[in-house]
């Protein structure tokens, strides 16, 4: 390669080395095919039954599947639009699995937030930057030996400065400069909206996988239990497709075959002996 770089070459028909991108586009049709595959298979080949846990295996297939396609988007750091997420909720409502649908769904506003709010007070913010909060160090009696408290503490200042201008003075109303990408970024998201208005992929999709999960002989009954974790858990994947074979005891009676043990008046005893 051009740049040293192995990933992302490859050989076309006519023996080319090409490099090709992931891009968005690219893992969300995968999850799409994975659902829609999902589908076909509970409606024409037996998705749906019970029967030697047949519901259970294509269902831990096709999750495998999509928990490697998503695996592979996050190493490849595309970026997860609407698009990818509701592939992703689409996967898990073939499944009939609404808990991971709404899971995925709620994971990915907290994700794409900028200013996350952070709850507690100064010591709980102390604790999490790795900081001595004020009442340990006055037991370790820090607080008399004259050190400055902006080197153990988050100073009233720091906290003030949040949402103001670099100097700590909340009350500057000077706009932040934009930069180019959030500019497009803008830009492109209002022309999504004038030209193809509301985008209800998500939502409808959430819909989709709570009918799904109270479907009838569905496939919601399978995601049921205090060990299972949802469609994306691979150990959940790996119990529901488990089966535990019955261990059928023998109650037959010794010498009398089944006409006979059932019109004579004998029964079995399990602690009877050879001998007896």
């Amino acid at each position: 390669s051009l740049e040293g770089e192995e990933d992302g070459w490859y050989d076309d028909r006519d023996g080319n080395r090409v490099r090709v991108k992931p891009t968005t586009l690219l893992f969300a049709s995968a999850l799409r095919a994975v659902a829609k595959s999902h589908e076909i298979a509970a409606k024409f080949q037996g998705g749906t039954s019970k029967k030697n846990r047949k519901r259970e295996t294509i269902a831990s297939y096709h999750g495998r599947l999509t928990r490697k396609i998503v695996i592979m988007a996050e190493q490849a750091e595309v970026t997860q639009d609407d698009g990818f997420v509701a592939a992703l909720m689409l996967c898990a409502a073939a499944a009939g699995d609404s808990s991971t649908a709404r899971a995925v769904y709620l994971a990915s506003k907290v994700r794409r937030l900028d200013h996350l709010r952070t709850c507690g007070g100064k010591d709980h913010l102390g604790k999490l930057q790795g900081m001595i909060p004020e009442g340990d160090r006055r037991l370790l009696g820090e607080g008399e030996s004259g050190s400055s408290d902006s080197t153990l503490t988050i100073s009233g200042d720091a906290l003030s400065g949040i949402g103001g201008d670099g100097g700590g003075n909340p009350n500057n109303n000077t706009p932040a400069l934009k930069s180019i990408e959030d500019e497009y970024a803008e830009s492109h998201s209002a022309y999504e909206h004038r030209e193809y208005g509301t985008d209800t992929r998500l939502l409808s999709t959430l819909l989709l996988s709570h009918s799904k999960a109270m479907e009838p002989k569905g496939l919601g009954s399978m995601w049921a239990g205090r060990y299972n974790r949802g469609y994306l858990c691979p150990n959940s994947l790996r119990y529901i497709e488990a089966y535990v074979k019955p261990q059928m005891e023998n109650m037959a009676i010794p010498g009398l075959n089944s006409v006979e043990a059932g019109l004579s008046p004998e029964g079995w005893e399990k602690d009877f002996g050879e001998d007896e």
